[in-house]
């Protein structure tokens, strides 16, 4: 059993910033290692998606240019009286619009429940102009009495990667250096935890 190759080699690289001894990605390099590959697998995982967040935090409308292997459409979304199910993975949906794309509807990131009691001065929705907000699994689209399906485009969070995975690393290999590094901050900071308690 085995890590991905860039998985693994993404372990290793950490674990020498961290000056272990490790040699081997998996648990059979765990006997004379400080970090046990369990420990430096979660570290890895933590630090993919803390990488798809702070990138989505930083470009925001542009995010789907700089990682777009983390960006996926949906298929057809159900609504009922607005309300439908996004599918396990989905983080933010950046875009919705009606299946035939005749209609896309307004992201509101601000105020849903002014907007949904028509509190809000300032965009009452319409039919012909519908907005939408997400919560968790679940995507809002204003007014209610818009009809489905609809099709949403969103910035997606990656699976933890387990030993023996088929995949690779979610995030494409440009980004193997931030998530090393990111890796290495996360065993300072563990070390230095320890040491403290």
């Amino acid at each position: 059993m085995a890590y991905s190759p860039r998985f693994a080699q993404n372990i290793l690289t950490a674990a020498q910033r961290l000056h272990d001894n490790r040699t081997v990605a998996e648990s059979s390099g765990d006997g004379a290692s400080r970090y046990t590959s369990d420990l430096l697998r979660r570290y890895q995982n933590t630090a993919i998606k803390d990488v798809i967040r702070d990138l989505y935090t930083q470009y925001h409308d542009k995010v789907d240019q700089v990682i777009p292997e983390m960006v996926s459409e949906s298929g057809n979304i159900a609504l009922v009286s607005g309300l439908g199910t996004l599918q396990d993975g989905t983080w933010i949906v950046l875009e919705a619009a009606k299946s035939d794309y005749s209609l896309y509807y307004t992201k509101i990131d601000r105020n849903p429940m002014k907007i949904k009691t028509a509190r809000d001065p300032m965009l009452t929705p319409t039919a012909l102009h519908p907005v939408f907000y997400q919560i968790g699994l679940t995507i809002q689209v204003l007014p209610t009495t818009v009809t489905g399906p609809c099709h949403t485009w969103a910035l997606m969070v990656p699976p933890d990667t387990l030993l023996d995975a088929t995949g690779e690393v979610a995030l494409a290999a440009v980004w193997d250096s931030e998530i090393v590094k990111r890796m290495v901050d996360y065993g300072i900071q563990d070390a230095k935890t320890s040491i403290a308690v």
